[in-house]
């Protein structure tokens, strides 16, 4: 998933887990073995493409793009509407911990936190 469709750059890392659309190796001096430019969707483009109606439950580990698909969700009240439950990785080491509620911020007036919080790494949200 990626923050636009069209051409996105995808950052190999050494650690295979830990590939990102966001550029890690200028903050935190991991291992850049490629930047390759890939085609990148939105998680409506994405749904639509595929021919998704609903998700039962988005999990999200995308190493730090968890912001662009929580900023696509607050944005998009049909998208919701398909996406009954998230959970979402936070990243701090990606993103930092004022994202990271920021992230929380974005979903909160439209899913209710189930699981999570800041000695968790992992949030679980659901409509209500």
């Amino acid at each position: 998933l990626a923050p636009k469709d069209g051409p996105v750059h995808l950052y190999r890392y050494q650690n295979r887990h830990s590939h990102s659309l966001i550029p890690r190796h200028a903050t935190e001096g991991v291992r850049l073995l490629a930047d390759i430019e890939v085609a990148g969707m939105t998680l409506r483009t994405l749904l639509d493409t595929i021919g998704l109606d609903q998700i039962d439950l988005l999990l999200l580990n995308i190493e730090g793009g968890e912001a662009w698909v929580a900023a696509e969700l607050a944005g998009d009240a049909g998208l919701r509407n398909r996406v009954p439950q998230i959970c979402a990785a936070m990243h701090p080491q990606i993103y930092g911990a004022d994202d990271a509620a920021r992230i929380r911020a974005l979903l909160r007036p439209h899913y209710d936190v189930v699981a999570g919080g800041a000695d968790i790494p992992y949030d679980l949200w659901r409509t209500p």
